[in-house]
């Protein structure tokens, strides 16, 4: 009963991520129309700018083992949410493309 559990919190957990990223490539799709007009963006750099989660989740994926194989779950964590912040912030702060 008690791996029951487990594995059926392991797997609320994947599906709340897989959730997550559904979230973030609609949310994506539905700026698109308003931002290639005003950072008067070309196809090119507006295919970058929806491609780039996907290329986040497979380095995310293929790296996070490792590091956290090596360094541990709370800092790897603590990195990521570091990074996080830095990049919202930046991406608040941002002028231009």
């Amino acid at each position: 009963m008690h791996r029951l559990l487990y594995v059926s919190g392991l797997s609320v957990i994947v599906a709340l991520g897989g959730f997550l990223l559904g979230f973030d490539f609609s949310v994506i799709a539905g700026v698109n129309p308003f931002i290639k007009p005003y950072w008067n963006l070309s196809d090119l750099e507006l295919g970058f700018t929806a491609s780039v989660i996907s290329f986040g989740t497979v380095f995310g994926t293929f790296s996070a083992g490792p590091a956290i194989d090596r360094w541990g779950r709370k800092k790897i964590l603590l990195i990521c949410a570091i990074l996080y912040a830095i990049s919202a912030v930046t991406s608040a702060i941002a002028t231009d493309f």
